[in-house]
């Protein structure tokens, strides 16, 4: 499984920034991904930042494995509910499971925004999301063996909702391998979206060079 997002990952690089190495930006199951890319690839990034970034010791956990089962039942329905507009209308009235943040996402954004968001959320369910819920554990799973002992080697900022409860805030904060190397600069951990955008900013400015393990 990693294998394949690494592939669809390289395939966008080569296209947006075929010279240069790149800052990546990983939400969610994308942040485990970006992580597994740059111990693969470390030429290729110079800044990584992980924003609710889903931490590798999930693999280990069977609450947490219980719940990305029901999430993926509850996206296999959703699939077939979205064409008749259900979908929209839970995310509408706020009401959509597996996003606890809805209520504080509409009222930080503009009706427009938020429509948009929606709209990116139907198009998401209706291509099927159960099926990158279901590869979160085994992805997980290879990302606990392939990245442990290594360190992080490039800036780093890390961003965390609390939107999954304090115990994966602690995981995204000092995961085992997400240790940073010596030479690197600290890592940020920011909850507060302005504050997030600055040091996502000031990490990219401050390495653009590749970095190598």
């Amino acid at each position: 499984m990693p294998e394949r997002y690494l592939a669809e990952l390289d395939a966008v690089i080569d296209a947006a920034s075929p010279q240069d190495p790149v800052v990546l930006a990983g939400h969610s199951l994308g942040g485990l991904i970006a992580r597994l890319y740059l111990n693969a690839r470390p030429g290729r990034v110079s800044g990584l930042v992980l924003l609710d970034s889903t931490p590798e010791a999930v693999s280990d956990d069977r609450a947490v494995q219980a719940g990305f089962v029901a999430s993926s039942l509850a996206a296999r329905l959703l699939k077939l509910l979205t064409p008749l507009g259900f979908t929209r209308l839970l995310l509408r009235w706020q009401k959509m499971p597996l996003y606890p943040e809805q209520s504080r996402y509409r009222a930080a954004v503009s009706p427009p925004e938020y429509d948009r968001w929606m709209t990116m959320v139907c198009a998401s369910f209706a291509r099927g999301a159960g099926a990158e819920l279901r590869s979160v554990i085994p992805t997980a799973a290879q990302a606990e063996r392939l990245l442990a002992g290594h360190t992080i080697p490039v800036p780093l900022a890390v961003i965390a909702s609390g939107a999954f409860g304090g115990k994966w805030v602690g995981n995204a904060r000092s995961p085992p391998s997400q240790r940073r190397a010596p030479s690197a600069s600290p890592a940020p951990i920011a909850q507060h979206p302005p504050a997030a955008r600055r040091r996502c900013h000031r990490g990219a400015r401050r390495d653009r060079q590749p970095s190598r393990y």
